[in-house]
């Protein structure tokens, strides 16, 4: 229900503990209202140390206008959650309280720093959004574990073991929907506390463009049974992979997004990966590597391009919320 929220408003003179928390690990804004007791500082002080001071009012008249504000303006929003996702990655671990919080909680992690709970890294690679070149800039980072099954095949490998993964690991997937979720594949992946989670989205027409180009050279190599349709029919009927990949629908795909680490944009590219790497404490990749891209020989019409964008709503909706969050996290890092 937070998730699905625009702001949440903390309650006084006695503040809200457990649903502050909550809605900051659903990145939404919270709005609270300095006290004067233990109970009314509980989720000024969480907002302090999360450094969103801002959002921690001194009088009725401020509360309101911060509210407004946050309420009426969805760039802002946005910018104040990518603030609250780069406090989130940063604030377990960072201190000593957090760190024995953490070694109780999680009594059973591999801890091979002090008390600090390892982490390891999963890039759920969507379909033509560059991930073959990120992988080639990934393995300059990590050992790169792949987890793929045969082009077009509708069997999967065996599952991996990655309780054995070094923490220097990134396991590497398709992990659609439909065949390799990771809530049933690999549902430890699922905890942000020992892994995190990294994606890349692509612009819906552009990605089910190159899907289509990229299906019509290779596909029958794999599957004699595969008839190409015109680009401009393929776009009519084309469903995207947003919701299926991220395992939600078309209300819950908000807090779905939330649940990554790191979302970055192919046409973002550059920017995303120097911050990543700055991030990662990893070497900048430089020149971008240009892998597995498909020539395209077939034009499309307004009417292709509208009847596709109707059938994906919501597939642009999470592209440009996606977008947008990633704006302002990559505006906050150029500023920092």
């Amino acid at each position: 229900m937070l998730a699905a929220a625009d702001v949440y408003l903390d309650s006084f003179p006695y503040s809200g503990a457990t649903t502050t928390v909550e809605a900051l690990q659903c990145g939404l804004p919270v709005v609270a209202l300095q006290g004067q007791t233990q109970r009314g500082q509980q989720a000024a002080g969480w907002l302090t140390e999360f450094g969103l001071k801002d959002l921690v009012a001194k009088s009725h008249r401020a509360y309101v206008k911060i509210v407004t504000d946050l309420a009426g303006d969805t760039e802002h929003r946005a910018h104040v959650t990518a603030r609250i996702a780069e406090a989130r990655s940063q604030a377990m671990g960072q201190r000593p309280f957090a760190k024995w919080l953490e070694a109780c909680l999680l009594p059973d992690a591999k801890q091979p720093q002090g008390n600090s709970v390892a982490t390891r890294y999963l890039f759920h690679h969507m379909p033509k959004t560059g991930g073959t070149s990120l992988k080639r800039v990934f393995a300059n980072w990590f050992n790169v574990v792949e987890d793929y099954r045969e082009p077009w095949a509708y069997i999967m490998p065996p599952k991996l073991d990655i309780g054995s993964l070094g923490a220097d690991s990134l396991l590497c997937g398709h992990f659609a929907g439909d065949m390799a979720p990771l809530a049933e594949r690999y549902p430890e992946t699922l905890d942000p506390q020992r892994w995190r989670k990294i994606t890349f989205l692509r612009d819906p027409l552009e990605r089910a463009i190159s899907i289509h180009a990229y299906e019509k050279k290779l596909r029958l190599e794999y599957d004699q049974t595969y008839v190409p349709q015109p680009l401009g029919e393929y776009l009519r009927s084309n469903e995207g992979i947003f919701l299926h990949h991220f395992e939600c629908d078309e209300t819950d795909w908000r807090a779905a997004i939330e649940s990554y680490w790191f979302i970055g944009t192919l046409e973002r590219l550059p920017e995303s990966l120097d911050y990543l790497a700055a991030k990662l404490g990893k070497p900048a990749p430089g020149i971008l590597p240009h892998e597995n891209s498909t020539p395209r020989d077939e034009e499309i019409t307004d009417g292709d391009i509208t009847a596709f964008r109707a059938n994906n709503a919501v597939e642009f909706e999470i592209y440009d919320a996606v977008a947008k969050r990633l704006d302002a996290l990559l505006l906050q890092h150029a500023r920092n």
